[in-house]
């Protein structure tokens, strides 16, 4: 037997139940740091949540359009937008099915499918064949709306002095909202193909209207196999919103939930919105100068978009040094703030090699001479350079030019490649230069752009 349910309001009771989802209301993004400081970076990016404080101890008693109580903290303000009634799915045996309906008659009058009438001289289990399997859909669902006031606006002391030292952000030139959606396949011929097949599937609600004739090949039948899909459906009237996640690709009951939305029912019982930081300094009003207002909630949007725009990149750190010194290594980087440099040993990285994290941007990597050691079969006549991987590398930068500083001792060669796929840029010193400083701009032009060197 298998069995799902949508989501139910809580039954009716003598005493109505306690509704827990109403504290959700408490939770909250914390934007600032303990201590308010936006100049530290590294606290104000860091994920935070703060839970406001709901007076959970003076509850009263609201109830749904079915008439389904519960209580809620006396703060929260409730509106009941509506309910649809239909049945959860269960699969049963026909044996086990009958059994079922002969001990409560009532589920009669529930489920769709069963018109049999129950009585001392029949039996369901007559009725209905043991060999083969019975399915009933049945579901409840009960819609309204939970909302809390908002608190007074009021800045922290010290904040405005702080927000007036910012620096000018650059901007980061990209949008503040995007959409991902992820399909996994196992095997698929292209890019266009896996699109097309997209489309296809969705051609009733797709901006991209693709052929139907599509739907008879091999290769769509593959993909209907082997991709995952998963819809949801937020806001709209309940029994058409039910109707569309069931069949999302469907045009006309996508065309009757589209119908359905109003203000009444285009949010989600429970939803979070957050305002930018700069926006809500704009309407503050501890700060008198509207004009000033408007400098100070400039400068801090700015400063989100530039936090908001820091990439990651790897690559990893490859030398070729001579046999008879040990090796020192200090990596650096130098730009905006909030920058991060870290390194750690690459799979083939010599035993005795080791990593100080000095600084967020500052690493030192020490590797003893291979002389020193007989596992790595020194021997005299041997070439004088050695070349292997040392490190894998970890950047976290805005996408604008970063200078990445590189210092090594005389007589040892590097080239540092730092990779997003394909796309690789790289900055080498030879042995013969002896050069001992190495300069790369990785994040210029785009994710990485061109590499350059210096040299003292």
């Amino acid at each position: 037997m298998s069995s799902t349910t949508t989501t139910t309001a809580p039954a009716a009771a003598a005493t109505a139940p306690y509704l827990d989802s109403a504290e959700l209301l408490g939770q909250s993004v914390k934007l600032l740091s303990d201590d308010h400081n936006p100049f530290d970076i590294t606290r104000l990016i860091a994920g935070r949540r703060k839970i406001v404080l709901l007076d959970v101890k003076n509850t009263k008693e609201v109830g749904t359009a079915s008439g389904v109580g519960f209580k809620i903290p006396a703060g929260i303000g409730f509106t009941g937008i509506g309910s649809t009634e239909t049945h959860s799915l269960t699969v049963e045996t026909g044996t086990e099915l009958g059994k079922s309906l002969d001990a409560q008659a009532e589920m009669s009058a529930s489920y769709a499918g069963v018109s049999a009438e129950g009585s001392a001289k029949y039996s369901y289990q007559t009725a209905l064949s043991t060999s083969k399997y019975y399915g009933l859909l049945s579901s409840e669902t009960q819609s309204f709306m939970l909302t809390m006031e908002l608190a007074d606006l009021d800045l922290a002391d010290g904040f405005v002095t702080a927000a007036q030292g910012l620096p000018d952000w650059p901007s980061s030139g990209y949008p503040s909202a995007a959409l991902l959606v992820e399909n996994h396949m196992c095997d698929t011929a292209s890019k266009e193909e896996m699109q097309a097949h997209i489309s296809c599937e969705c051609n009733g609600i797709a901006t991209a209207k693709a052929s139907t004739d599509l739907k008879t090949s091999e290769g769509y039948k593959k993909y209907t196999k082997v991709r995952k899909f998963k819809a949801t459906v937020i806001g709209g009237d309940p029994g058409k919103k039910t109707d569309l996640s069931s069949s999302p690709n469907d045009a006309a009951k996508f065309d009757e939930w589209e119908k359905s939305i109003s203000d009444s029912t285009a949010h989600s019982p429970i939803s979070l919105g957050v305002m930018s930081l700069g926006d809500i300094v704009a309407e503050c009003k501890d700060i008198e100068d509207s004009e000033e207002r408007e400098k100070l909630a400039d400068k801090l949007n700015a400063g989100l978009s530039y936090m908001n725009s820091f990439r990651i990149v790897q690559g990893y750190l490859e030398v070729k040094s001579d046999y008879f010194w040990d090796r020192k290594y200090d990596l650096r980087i130098d730009g905006p703030p909030g920058m991060k440099l870290s390194a750690s040993a690459y799979p083939t990285s010599k035993e005795h090699t080791t990593f100080s994290q000095e600084s967020d941007t500052h690493v030192k990597i020490a590797c003893p001479r291979p002389g020193n050691d007989k596992k790595y079969d020194y021997k005299p006549d041997k070439a004088w350079f050695d070349s292997h991987y040392l490190a894998y590398v970890r950047l976290t930068a805005p996408p604008f030019a970063v200078d990445w500083t590189i210092t090594l001792e005389p007589r040892m060669a590097m080239r540092i490649k730092l990779t997003n796929g394909p796309d690789i840029r790289t900055a080498e010193m030879t042995e013969d230069s002896l050069v001992e400083e190495v300069s790369v701009n990785p994040l210029k032009a785009g994710v990485f752009g061109k590499s350059e060197k210096t040299f003292k």
